[in-house]
Formats: C-alpha cells, sequence, structure tokens
C-alpha cells in the first residue's frame, strides 16, 4: 500500500511539473482591444421640421443616433430649407450651444454639404441640436455606450487542464498495472 501512495504522489508531482512547463502564466487574457469605428452619418436640418437621415425622414425630434466610446462619427450636414444651420453636440442637454460644446461650421444648401467630424469619448446620453435655432424643435438623442469587455483567449487554460487530466489517467493506469502484476517468490 505504501507503494501505491508513492506512486500517487509521483504522478500529482509529474502532473504539477507538466501544468506549470506547459501553462505559465496560464491567465484568461483579452484576444484584442476594440478599435475604433468610422460612423458616417447624413443629417438634413428643417428649422420647423427637426432632424432626418434624409429628406423624406425629417421629424421632432430627429432620429436617433447610437455608437460606441471612442467611434469617430463623421456628420454629413445639409439644410433641408435653406435656412442656415448648425450642428452641436450638446453635452448638457440644456437645448443651447455652450462654449466648449462641439459644433460644425454653419450651413444653408440642401444639396452642397459641409462635414463635421465629432469623436464620441463621453460616454451617455445626450442631445444634437441646432445651435441657431436652439433645441426646441432642432434635436435628436446621440446615445455614446461603453464598449463590450472583448472575448478572452482560453486556449491556454484548456490546454493545461488536458494535460492535467492526462497525467492523472495514466498515473491511475500505472497503479493499476502494478496491483494486477504477480507477485514473485522471494529467491531461496
Amino acid at each position: 500500500m505504501a507503494s501505491l501512495s508513492k506512486a500517487f504522489v509521483v504522478a500529482l508531482l509529474i502532473g504539477s511539473i507538466a501544468v506549470s512547463l506547459v501553462a505559465p502564466g496560464a491567465v484568461a487574457s483579452p484576444t484584442s482591444p476594440r478599435t475604433a469605428k468610422a460612423v458616417p452619418i447624413t443629417l438634413y436640418g428643417s428649422q420647423s421640421n427637426g432632424w432626418g437621415f434624409d429628406l423624406n425622414s425629417i421629424s421632432q425630434p430627429g432620429p436617433p443616433i447610437a455608437v460606441t466610446t471612442g467611434d469617430v462619427i463623421t456628420f454629413t450636414l445639409f439644410a433641408a430649407d435653406s435656412q442656415t444651420h448648425n450642428l452641436v453636440i450638446d453635452l448638457n442637454s440644456n437645448q443651447l450651444q455652450d462654449t466648449g460644446e462641439p459644433h460644425s461650421d454653419t450651413f444653408s444648401s440642401p444639396t452642397t454639404s459641409i462635414t463635421f467630424q465629432y469623436t464620441a469619448n463621453v460616454t451617455g446620453t445626450f442631445l444634437y441640436i441646432c445651435g441657431l435655432h436652439g433645441g426646441a424643435l432642432m434635436r435628436g438623442a446621440l446615445t455614446v455606450s461603453a464598449p463590450t469587455a472583448p472575448p478572452t483567449d482560453n486556449t491556454l487554460l484548456i490546454v493545461a487542464g488536458v494535460v492535467v487530466v492526462v497525467v492523472i489517467v495514466g498515473a491511475g493506469a500505472a497503479m493499476a498495472m502494478r496491483r494486477k502484476k504477480p507477485k514473485q517468490p522471494p529467491n531461496p
């Protein structure tokens, strides 16, 4: 029985060594960080009707826009009513253009666009408004969500687990084989 215990201890020792060799620092790690996306958005503005993705979808409030933190939004802006407008990311949602809030240059053409680029670096729900006409009629919601966690790569942990199982099964088989060996009588 003592040799059986020794064999089991040796098998566990071999298994421990195998795991430490196969899986040094085997910690689940993210596969890669999320990269920011380029998000193109076309908006048509109208002082009396609001915002829309095209001339036929202008509404009040304007269409909701959803992005992820770090995304870079490129707005292509038209004035459906030929009035002068600008687009403001209203970070405090007070429906006014405040100092320091991101905003486009003015635009007034229904056929010639201007572009405005905004990097969504603050998580939350904000208004986008016309800074010249305020948010009473020309507003919509911009939701910036935190990125979801990337999947983790558990391959190394799985391999280490398989090695441990193989070593334990092998040790158990070796112990069973030793038990089945007939004992030879001692030599005279």
